[in-house]
């Protein structure tokens, strides 16, 4: 099946923003590193950053230079793979870990390219996302 990557972000945009209201949060999308959109959580009165990577398979994490250059404006990565599948997966990694998670390497291009290995997500699987 061939995937559309902005249909599966809205997917697994769409699923967290479900599972923050659920708790009373107020939720919008931040377009300020990402034309994609990430989520920002309003609690009581304080903002939340949530960078949102959401994934079709089991594949290593990208992050794009923009968003590694965004870091500090993010609490937390939350990550949903297998977004077409009933059995999708949650997965919330505290962004101070995150940082240390995070592999480069340069391109032929010579631009780095920056992801978290997929071997990493089960210390982090979650059954609801909560911030």
């Amino acid at each position: 099946m061939a995937t559309n990557n902005f249909i599966t972000h809205r997917l697994g945009l769409y699923k967290i923003a479900y599972d923050l209201t659920e708790d009373g949060n107020f939720i919008d999308i931040d377009y300020s590193v990402s034309t994609h959109g990430h989520i920002l959580v309003k609690k009581d009165k304080e903002y939340f950053g949530i960078l949102t990577k959401v994934l079709s398979d089991l594949v290593p994490i990208p992050i794009s230079e923009n968003e590694f250059n965004s870091l500090d404006k993010f609490t937390h990565i939350f990550l949903i793979t297998g977004i077409y599948t009933k059995n999708y997966e949650r997965f919330s990694i505290p962004m101070g870990v995150a940082k240390t998670m995070i592999k480069t390497n340069y391109g032929q291009d010579g631009k780095p390219k920056h992801w978290i290995d997929q071997t990493q997500y089960p210390n982090f699987k979650v059954s609801k996302f909560e911030v």
